[in-house]
């Protein structure tokens, strides 16, 4: 993908931070755990690292809507048995690795209980461009790897450069002063397959840190109320 493509969707997650006066700013970092399914025959599932930086904004009291623009990786690994010219059995490990730039718009339905923890779930429609895809191939050796020896990287041909979804995801936060702590968990099914007879099973867990944007302008405002009565 190009940077200017990714320079553009920054632009547009920008704008829309502006329109909707972004109320809460939060930074998301946690796992995935994902794998490949070719027809009927599925792949080792694989648990890389996944971030993403979100927004929440048009807060009505019983929803709110998020946006977040993030970085995934998708992929897979199969462990294959082969026979050498040595004649010595062994295996090969090979490991698609799939990056990927992920943008999405939730509308969150939440409920705030009395102690002040706000629990909801939400749904919205996702894009997911892809940015890099490879194929690591290894030997697995049975005693120590060789001196100098190096996995084999190849291109991943043949997949598609943008995936199209679903985010459904669900979770917990709680507000402290201006900060905000949150655990999300996220499925992401895709109506776009990954490349033709190839889909994905991706969820995501995530850990966040927000921040309110003018937090105290409440309580300045109050303050001024209370001294002007005096």
């Amino acid at each position: 993908m190009k940077n200017k493509s990714c320079v553009w969707l920054v632009c547009v997650l920008l704008s829309i931070a502006a329109m909707g006066k972004a109320q809460v700013v939060t930074l998301e970092n946690g796992f995935s755990i994902t794998s490949m399914r070719h027809s009927k025959e599925g792949l080792g599932k694989v648990y890389p690292y996944q971030m993403a930086l979100g927004m929440q904004y048009m807060d009505k009291g019983w929803y709110n809507l998020s946006s977040s623009i993030g970085y995934m990786r998708r992929g897979s690994r199969d462990k294959i048995f082969y026979n050498p010219i040595t004649g010595e059995n062994g295996y090969v490990t090979m490991k698609n690795k799939l990056h990927y730039l992920t943008v999405s718009t939730t509308f969150d339905i939440k409920k705030t209980s009395h102690d002040g923890y706000t629990f909801f779930i939400g749904v919205g429609p996702r894009l997911d461009f892809n940015l890099k895809s490879v194929t690591v191939t290894y030997i697995d050796f049975d005693q120590s790897r060789p001196e100098g020896y190096e996995p084999t990287k190849e291109n991943l041909d043949g997949i598609h450069p943008v995936l199209f979804g679903l985010k459904c995801v669900g979770g917990i936060r709680k507000d402290i002063g201006n900060m905000q702590l949150g655990f999300n968990i996220a499925y992401l099914p895709s109506f776009t397959h990954l490349s033709k007879g190839v889909h994905d099973r991706t969820f995501t867990f995530g850990l966040s840190l927000g921040y309110k944007l003018g937090g105290n302008k409440g309580d300045v405002k109050t303050i001024r109320t209370v001294r002007h009565h005096k």
